[in-house]
């Protein structure tokens, strides 16, 4: 039987008042667990008093990989700048600014006992501490996305997940891996299983960014907001179609044209409104295809270190018996 091995991966980025406190805690977690475990920290805050507490950490806690970036980047291109140097059997991710780092535990050894490739922590909806900005907002989007796509994205891609490594290769390999990072799970057929948990008290990512990571998923996970755009465009020919024959008759018909002027300037509106949507969607879409040019997420580590005591490192390539 080969020794299981879990690798955490978290971000550490200046929403973390505690991030010594927080590695410390998810660390004591990990050690209950039927499994060895290393913890990766993605340091995308290059404050120096962040990465020395970070040093000092690896110094006293054993299985501690960081990666410090060389600027900062989105939430998920540093998540998945962890992801590509772990090395476990099973890799879990959490966003320790705002998720429990014990809920880790129940939920790996329930994606052992069901036997399946994705476990997912999905938190109650949290009403109270949120602006009504931000309610709004994302309200509107898992509407929108349920609508275009079939499924809610908060049930799918929650910041606490564990993937088998199956699943990890197969989301690494992807075109575009920052998408599929939270869609792939939806996508894919996986063997899921899910634990409802409290929701954070912790900060939350910036609107901004939260914005720009779901603008990215809804218009890049498949071409249903481009059939939408060329729907938009067909509309827009169609009313061009109309229009005309409305100018034909009303030139046949009538003798004098100047009461259908306030009707032909609504059209005009209309009809400027819709290729504007249109020329919009498409130039997103090639900012998108410009983005996934590399293939890659676009990220520079600029140092490295870790725990001096790597005891996950001495079971790599061992077997032991049943």
């Amino acid at each position: 039987m080969h020794t299981q091995i879990l690798s955490v991966v978290t971000v550490i980025d200046n929403r973390h008042d505690r991030a010594a406190e927080s590695i410390e805690l998810l660390q004591q977690t990990l050690s209950t667990l039927r499994a060895s475990a290393e913890i990766i920290v993605v340091l995308n805050d290059q404050r120096a008093e962040t990465v020395q507490q970070i040093r000092s950490l690896a110094t006293r806690l054993p299985n501690v990989q960081a990666y410090v970036l060389k600027y900062r980047v989105d939430f998920e291109t540093a998540v998945m700048a962890g992801m590509e140097n772990a090395i476990g059997d099973w890799i879990a991710t959490i966003d320790l600014a705002t998720d429990d780092p014990r809920m880790l535990g129940e939920l790996f050894e329930r994606g052992l006992r069901d036997g399946t490739d994705v476990a997912l922590a999905i938190s109650r909806p949290k009403r109270s501490g949120s602006g009504v900005l931000d309610r709004l907002l994302s309200s509107a989007f898992h509407r929108v996305f349920r609508t275009l796509h079939g499924f809610t994205l908060a049930e799918e891609a929650p910041s606490t997940r564990l993937l088998a490594r199956s699943v990890t290769n197969s989301l690494l390999q992807h075109d575009s891996p920052l998408i599929a990072l939270q869609t792939l799970t939806a996508a894919g057929g996986y063997r899921k299983t899910t634990m409802t948990v409290s929701p954070g008290t912790g900060r939350r990512l910036p609107i901004h960014q939260r914005v720009r990571s779901r603008w990215r998923t809804l218009i890049g996970i498949n071409a249903v907001p481009l059939r939408l755009a060329n729907l938009f465009c067909a509309l827009g020919a169609l009313a061009a179609v109309l229009y005309s024959v409305y100018v034909i008759v009303v030139y046949l018909f009538k003798d004098d044209v100047m009461p259908g002027w306030t009707t032909v300037s609504l059209l005009l509106s209309a009809m400027f409104f819709l290729f504007s949507i249109v020329l919009w969607l498409l130039s997103e879409y090639m900012v998108m295809l410009l983005d996934d040019g590399a293939r890659r997420p676009q990220y520079e580590i600029a140092e490295e270190f870790c725990s001096t005591v790597q005891t996950h490192r001495d079971q790599l390539n061992v077997e032991v018996q049943a």
